[in-house]
């Protein structure tokens, strides 16, 4: 029986490829064109590396904005995150690799 796919869904309007997944974690590559932007999405806990740097800005229900920047090669983990539309505010492509948690 195949397991059903997890986290982030729906996917960004950018280019998601998946790497890898198991039970426990599923691995992206995530691009986003400058001005691409995503459905609203929840995201679970994840560890991203930054291949290509830049800025997103999540826009939660009731219009309030975050912004968050990357420098490439830089590794962080992220808490999970409420539904959000991400988009690409920067001004080049944004590459990150990311590995979700299960």
């Amino acid at each position: 029986m195949k397991k059903k796919k997890s986290a982030p869904k729906p996917a960004p309007k950018g280019l998601l490829k998946e790497i890898f997944e198991n039970a426990k974690v599923r691995v992206l590559e995530i691009t986003m064109k400058p001005g691409s932007e995503s459905d609203a999405m929840e995201l679970p806990a994840r560890v991203t590396r930054a291949i290509k740097g830049g800025t997103l800005t999540r826009t939660y229900p009731g219009g309030k904005k975050e912004k968050v920047s990357f420098k490439s090669g830089e590794v962080r983990f992220g808490e999970p995150v409420p539904a959000a539309v991400v988009k690409n505010t920067g001004k080049s492509t944004i590459v990150l690799y990311s590995v979700f948690l299960k």
